[in-house]
């Protein structure tokens, strides 16, 4: 009983440990315009745009009336964020300013820390991502363009949802900011969950056994 007890234990650690492997990629936070701190994976299960911008940038104005014509059109369906970048440019008083002139119905905060605009290398504004579910980068947009650059990317990841991997976006997008890690094989390894739960049941498996075998000390 003892022996069953423990098997059962090792299994529910095991699962407990391979539950987080489906994790938001997205592992930033930002500050809303009321100062509270809010994490990126309140919009995992949909798509999200993210509009990293600057108040003092012109093409960011310029882009303005483009992304308020997107949201009357795919609100419902995107989840949008504008995000200022540089906050030792902007603070929460000049987003309050700014969202005064230029009204934003959808998310607005700043990158407090900066730490989304240095986990995809931004270097100016406006630049903007579109990312799936869990939060894969799918598509970049550089610069300001015009509403049918934005709403024909939008249409065809809707009819068309990407599967729950990474993608570079190679095939539509001119530049793709992708994070850059070092690692081993082995940690590369492990980092793939369905290697390192295969791995995790495999040594649950051998030390039942273990447990549930002959007595390696009983005498002949």
């Amino acid at each position: 009983m003892k022996k069953i007890f423990i098997f059962f234990l090792m299994l529910v650690i095991i699962l407990s440990m391979t539950s987080t492997c489906s994790a938001y990629n997205i592992d930033d936070q930002f500050t809303l315009l009321n100062g509270s701190q809010v994490s990126f994976s309140q919009y995992e299960g949909k798509l999200l745009f993210v509009e990293a911008f600057y108040t003092g940038c012109g093409y960011c104005i310029d882009l303005h009336p483009i992304l308020v014509n997107l949201f009357e059109s795919y609100g419902s369906t995107i989840q949008m964020v504008s995000l200022a970048i540089w906050p030792n440019r902007d603070t929460l008083q000049t987003l309050n300013t700014f969202n005064q002139e230029y009204p934003i119905a959808w998310d607005l905060g700043l990158d407090s820390d900066a730490s989304f605009k240095e986990s995809y290398g931004i270097t100016g504004t406006p630049t903007s991502f579109l990312f799936d579910s869990n939060g894969n980068q799918l598509y970049v947009w550089n610069g300001l363009n015009q509403y049918a650059a934005y709403a024909d990317v939008f249409d065809i990841y809707i009819a068309n949802p990407p599967p729950a991997t990474n993608s570079d976006g190679s095939t539509q997008s001119p530049i793709t900011y992708e994070k850059e890690t070092e690692g081993s094989l082995i940690g590369d390894l492990f980092g793939n969950p369905i290697f390192k739960t295969m791995f995790l049941v495999s040594i649950g498996i051998m030390v039942y056994f273990k447990l549930t075998g002959p007595s390696s000390s009983s005498k002949p």
